[in-house]
């Protein structure tokens, strides 16, 4: 009996022995405790003896190894032999199968050939076996090479039906991982197999089961942690751990996205990512410290991204519309949802946000059509829209209060009249005594004496270099939000009011441009929303005025485009005109009177063919052998304007504007010279006002009222503001040349102490 080797080179040696010796023909076991000798021990044995190994006994990939054939071919084999594979599967057993088949391997006899058998870290058990059986020891028939111990063997067993793909090291199969080991002593390895929930409680090895991409990512690299796996999908961590290429998470998501203190920044480039980069955008915000408090908010609250984007539109319903960080949650809020758009979560908030009954005006945004419905809504239920609903309206649809926004015309009752049309249309309600006021307009008719053709206007304008626009149903209920966009655009217009041929169609209300077609560009989308009533603009299925917004929207890209085309060198000015106003009232007020007439009524019932000689129905007149309502009244028809109406004698119906539109280099703006305005019982409040470009004289509107300048000097604007004597802010929209120039802000406070004493 020989001794125990304490080296591989004493091992080999006494290897060489026992395949000299021809006294023995049972197996020989070589245990070796590190992976260094493990390689020099196999590539020496494996240069001079036949090898078996373990894993071609494997059917399939995934199958475990047929051990018991295993044996029998290795007591049967011809020729010397190096048996490999056999420690690395018994160790995945208890310790009484690694014990039985360990035993059964040395009780094997070959009387042909040598068989010498390699172990790998077993050190432990097989001294437990050669302390219970001294016949081993006698024998010779296991060799401990005293080498330093290895690091723990620990191998992750990951669900085989998660599929990874990328440059992760992972075995595939119990048979490859066998094959791997046996030829490369792998000690770490990640294998994906179908027993991964096997019984391995009684293994000698580590064993770490992988159920989850997210765990095989905690595996693979750093997850920091306040990530969690509730955050993603498997799919979605599966992302993260075929790209990360051995980063850990944070220096992944880095690279992807850039700086994080920046990433909110990014947002608004959602739409364009596809849902992996939403998800993994999702977890950079999980990491950051975000600027915007809405987005910081929502993101600690969401479980993941479907959830991210819910919260998104809902949180804002936490938070009391009076409470002092709203507006900028609001603000915030808004941008993101416009970035994002999603139906789905923007119907759900819209059925949320009835919780807030009459206070849900605060909550919602104008950026889709069932929010706009929602505002419209609201409108409609209240008494009017006064001040304090306008106050709302800045904030949550600043397009409509440009709608609402006051135009001045040359007539006051004019201007005051189309600014009660324009209320009564966002309301969807007629106020009452504004009949009377229609029905008194259809009977004085005095615009037949204050306003122009605008036929005689129209051609009296020096047309050269310039381009025509005909925009139908552009009435002049619109210029209060045009003059607005204007000034936003850095465009200056030229405003002539003037009336149209009655009956207000299109028909007789198109022959002046006869002579320009070549330079006139026809735009028929206002006409063909007020006609067509598609979907819900129709009054039959909603009546709420529903098309107010694609009104809107239109004529901003028709003067977005007037300002592209003013950049061109041959464009000096575009003139934009119109056939014809429309009426929404009319069909708000849905009253038809039947009148004996040769014909039923045309043009939605507001004319009809006149016989000589009929009785003419009241507040009617008679041009171009039509009979014309100027009332709210219409002719009975077979139909019902479905949208809006035209054809008749009110004011909305036939004031027409026609706009000369030039481009300014810089757009004009409004400065105070002094924010902060002293007043007391001695000093009445005055405003000083710059213009950046020279006019004769401006007015400023504050809370309803019209002040007028006193003086000026080149840019330098006086306006008396006497009656105001409440100190606190205040905001006044600026015109000039009957147009909207810029809003100011200002303060006024009273005297210091100090100026007490001086006696102001």
């Amino acid at each position: 009996m020989y001794e125990m080797p304490k080296s591989v080179d004493e091992a080999l040696e006494n290897i060489s022995k026992y395949l000299k010796n021809v006294n023995t023909n049972k197996f020989l076991i070589v245990n070796v405790n590190n992976v260094e000798d493990y390689l020099k021990i196999k590539s020496r044995l494996e240069a001079e003896l036949s090898v078996i190994k373990l894993s071609t006994f494997c059917n399939k990939n995934d199958d475990l190894p047929d051990f018991e054939k295993f044996l029998m071919v290795s007591y049967s084999t011809k020729k010397n032999s190096l048996l490999l594979g056999a420690s690395e599967y018994l160790r995945l057993q208890d310790e009484i199968s690694f014990d039985i088949e360990t035993q059964a391997l040395l009780l094997l006899i070959n009387k042909t050939a040598k068989v010498v058998v390699l172990y790998f870290d077993c050190e432990k058990k097989l001294k437990a076996l050669l302390d219970n059986d001294i016949r081993l020891k006698e024998n010779n028939q296991i060799i401990l090479i005293k080498g330093n111990k290895a690091e723990k063997t620990n191998i992750k067993l990951l669900n085989s039906e998660i599929k990874i793909n990328g440059s992760i090291a992972i075995i595939n199969g119990i048979k490859t991982y066998l094959d791997k080991f046996e030829e490369e002593c792998s000690v770490r390895p990640i294998i994906s197999t179908k027993y991964y929930d096997g019984d391995f409680s009684g293994a000698s090895i580590n064993i770490q089961k992988i159920s989850s991409t997210f765990e095989l990512l905690s595996i693979l690299t750093l997850v920091p942690d306040r990530i969690n796996k509730s955050f993603g999908t498997d799919d979605n961590w599966k992302y993260i751990c075929e790209n990360i290429n051995g980063d850990d998470v944070i220096t992944f998501v880095t690279k992807e996205f850039g700086n994080l203190d920046s990433i909110e920044t990014l947002f608004y480039e959602w739409k364009k990512w596809d849902n992996n980069r939403k998800w993994l955008y999702f977890i950079a915000l999980k990491l950051s410290n975000l600027k915007n408090k809405y987005l910081d908010f929502v993101t600690k609250k969401s479980l993941n991204v479907d959830d991210f984007i819910s919260k998104l539109y809902s949180c804002i319903l936490e938070f009391p519309s009076t409470s002092k960080e709203f507006d900028n949650l609001y603000k915030e809020r808004k941008w993101l949802i416009g970035l994002v758009n999603d139906t789905s979560c923007n119907n759900e908030f819209c059925t949320k946000v009835k919780i807030k009954a009459k206070d849900r005006i605060y909550y919602l945004t104008d950026i889709t059509a069932l929010e706009k419905e929602n505002i419209l809504l609201w409108l409609s239920e209240q008494e009017t829209i006064d001040e304090n609903t306008l106050a709302i309206l800045i904030r949550v649809s600043p397009a409509l209060v440009s709608y609402l926004a006051e135009y001045h015309l040359a007539v006051d009752s004019y201007t005051d009249y189309f600014k009660k049309y324009k209320l009564q249309k966002l309301n969807n309600k007629i106020y009452n005594g504004f009949i009377d006021v229609v029905n008194e307009n259809a009977q004085k008719r005095d615009y037949n004496l204050l306003l122009k053709t605008r036929n005689e206007v129209f051609e009296k304008i020096d047309k050269t270099d310039s381009i025509i626009y005909f925009v139908d149903s552009l009435g002049v209920e619109f210029m209060g939000f045009i003059s607005r966009i204007c000034s936003e655009l850095g465009l200056n217009i030229e405003v002539s009011v003037t009336k149209a041929t009655l009956p207000t169609t299109t028909y007789l209300n198109k022959d002046f441009l006869d002579n320009y077609k070549d330079r006139t560009i026809e735009i028929k989308l206002l006409d063909n929303i007020k006609h067509s009533g598609e979907g819900d603009y129709n009054y039959n299925f909603s009546k709420l005025p529903l098309h107010i917004f694609e009104e809107l929207k239109i004529i901003k890209d028709i003067f977005v485009k007037i300002k592209a085309d003013l950049s061109k060198s041959n464009v000096k000015k575009v003139i934009v005109v119109s056939d014809h106003g429309a009426s929404r009232l009319v069909v708000l007020y849905d009253n038809k009177i039947t009148f004996p007439m040769e014909t039923n009524g045309t043009q939605g019932g507001r004319c009809c063919k006149y016989v000589e000689g009929s009785n003419m129905p009241d507040y009617a007149t008679i041009e171009n052998g039509q009979c014309i309502l100027a009332s709210y009244d219409r002719f009975k028809t077979q139909g019902a304007p479905r949208v809006e109406t035209h054809g008749g004698a009110t004011l909305e119906e036939l004031m027409v504007p026609i706009i000369i539109v030039i481009n300014e280099k810089e757009k004009i703006t409004a400065t105070p010279v002094e924010n902060i305005i002293i007043v007391s019982y001695k000093i009445k409040a005055t405003l000083r006002i710059f213009i950046t470009k020279q006019y004769d004289k401006i007015s400023v509107k504050i809370k309803n009222k019209v002040y007028e300048s006193t003086e000026f000097n080149g840019n330098f604007f006086t306006v008396p503001i006497y009656d105001i004597i409440n100190i606190g802010e205040y905001k006044g929209e600026v015109f000039a040349a009957g147009q909207y120039i810029d809003e100011i802000n200002f303060k006024l406070v009273k005297p210091t102490s100090g100026e007490k004493d001086l006696g102001i």
